[in-house]
């Protein structure tokens, strides 16, 4: 019976986890088109009340009128703020529950929590260090840094936990960018501007940095979670590599619809998928 009701838990924990990461990565990927999608703002009316840009669009039979105000109106007040992060902290958690449970099995929760929070640590020593570099050279760092954490997982745990163990460590990072940078950076700028100020454009700058990581991780923690569940991809020699590829596929996928977003149509990429794809069904075939 109580294995019964602990199938039953899994069963629930898993549902939340799924629907939640939903929500948050469809909300996430929906503000990252929004920003690159609006039309800069040619209206005095617009640029006197802080305006940046504006866009029109369609959904279910309406229109709806969607303006970015970069630091706040410069004249009146937001009234029914709507705060966008119980998303992603109940995909946090409920994930950290269904690892656990994993871990627990496998016996590797200690070593598992290290490893997680060490990641997570050298991610922020990276940012700090390279705060002032260009957003490319930050992504290549922490593009070795993934693989690296993806080598060495695959070396300690068996591959089943090793996908799972890169994928939790990943959406540590994210969930961390929600909770200690972009949330943070917001409420300072309502603050400032409940007291009548403009507020600092680098705590704005500082979160939407920490918002494009989060995109681009996004898919990337699918993968794991998901091919995970597929022994020929996690218990076999060379995991990490095909875990890499598959992380990088995901990049690859996303950036070309944030290009796509800015009107960019970069079709190569496309190319790289296929050819990436077609190479690990190569290598995986009996």
């Amino acid at each position: 019976m109580d294995t019964y009701l602990l199938d039953w838990l899994h069963e629930l924990l898993r549902s939340v986890h799924i629907a939640t990461a939903m929500i948050w990565i469809g909300t996430s990927f929906f503000f990252v088109w929004l920003d690159n999608s609006l039309v800069p703002a040619d209206g005095e009316g617009d640029r006197d009340l802080g305006v940046s840009g504006s866009l029109w669009t369609l959904y279910g039979g309406a229109f709806y009128n969607i303006r970015k105000f970069p630091l706040g109106p410069r004249r009146g007040a937001v009234s029914h703020l709507h705060w966008l992060y119980w998303e992603s902290y109940a995909t946090w958690l409920s994930g950290m529950a269904l690892l656990l449970g994993t871990l627990y099995v496998a016996q590797a929760g200690w070593v598992a929590g290290g490893f997680i929070l060490v990641g997570w640590l050298g991610y922020e020593v990276l940012c700090w260090a390279c705060r002032s570099s260009s957003g490319r050279y930050v992504a290549w760092w922490i593009a070795l840094g993934v693989l690296l954490a993806d080598w060495l997982a695959c070396q300690w745990f068996s591959g089943r936990v090793a996908f799972l163990v890169v994928g939790t460590m990943l959406g540590t990072i994210m969930t961390a960018n929600i909770f200690f940078r972009v949330i943070p950076g917001q409420r300072a700028s309502v603050a400032h501007m409940l007291a009548g100020h403009l507020p600092p454009s680098h705590g704005v700058q500082r979160g939407k940095i920490r918002s494009l990581h989060n995109t681009y991780l996004a898919l990337p923690v699918l993968v794991t979670m998901l091919s995970h569940h597929n022994p020929m991809l996690s218990e076999r020699s060379g995991n990490w590599v095909v875990l890499a590829v598959l992380m990088l596929m995901a990049v690859l996928v996303r950036h070309f619809f944030v290009e796509r977003h800015k009107g960019r149509l970069r079709w190569e990429l496309w190319m790289w998928v296929g050819g990436l794809g077609t190479a690990v069904v190569a290598w995986l075939a009996p």
